[in-house]
């Protein structure tokens, strides 16, 4: 579902975001929301941060995977296969791909990957989407304004597009 109905929810658990603009369509529900919101997250909190009951925020950790992998384990929770899954997704994406990964995050992916049986392929299988064909159109435009140049031994390209992050 795109755009849940959370009206009716007891209590909202917010991860890997806690500004209400990155809630898209439910930013004003959520800035609204009078029951407990929960908020688990990687990113600084800020003015602009969603007012919460529970919070737990660590800017130093390079997943929000693996902040909740730790609330989880510290409540006793009983781990699924698809859990683990879905944290190993959260920890291999979050953390780009594994390149700003440190010890703890690989420490605890590997436990994910061994309980699971699957490798980091397998995972990111699980997230992988095709891209549209916008967005490689917007993409190749962007090379059409590119802009190239040398600086102390390094080339750097420049571009730009208001489109799909690129």
């Amino acid at each position: 579902v795109a755009t849940p109905d959370i009206s009716q929810f007891d209590a909202v658990v917010v991860v890997d975001f806690n500004a209400p603009v990155r809630a898209g369509k439910l930013s004003d529900f959520l800035r609204s929301f009078k029951k407990p919101l929960m908020v688990i997250d990687h990113h600084s909190k800020t003015k602009e941060s969603l007012k919460t009951c529970f919070a737990v925020i660590d800017s130093k950790a390079s997943s929000a995977s693996l902040l909740v992998f730790d609330q989880l384990q510290k409540s006793g929770f009983s781990f699924s296969k698809k859990s683990l899954l879905s944290l190993a997704a959260g920890m291999i994406a979050d953390s780009f791909d594994l390149s700003l990964a440190n010890s703890e995050v690989l420490e605890k992916l590997s436990f994910c990957l061994k309980k699971t049986s699957s490798g980091i392929q397998d995972i990111r299988l699980l997230y992988a989407i095709e891209e549209d064909i916008s967005e490689r159109i917007a993409k190749l435009k962007s090379l059409h304004r590119l802009r190239l140049f040398e600086m102390n031994s390094f080339l750097i390209a420049v571009s730009q597009s208001s489109f799909f992050e690129s």
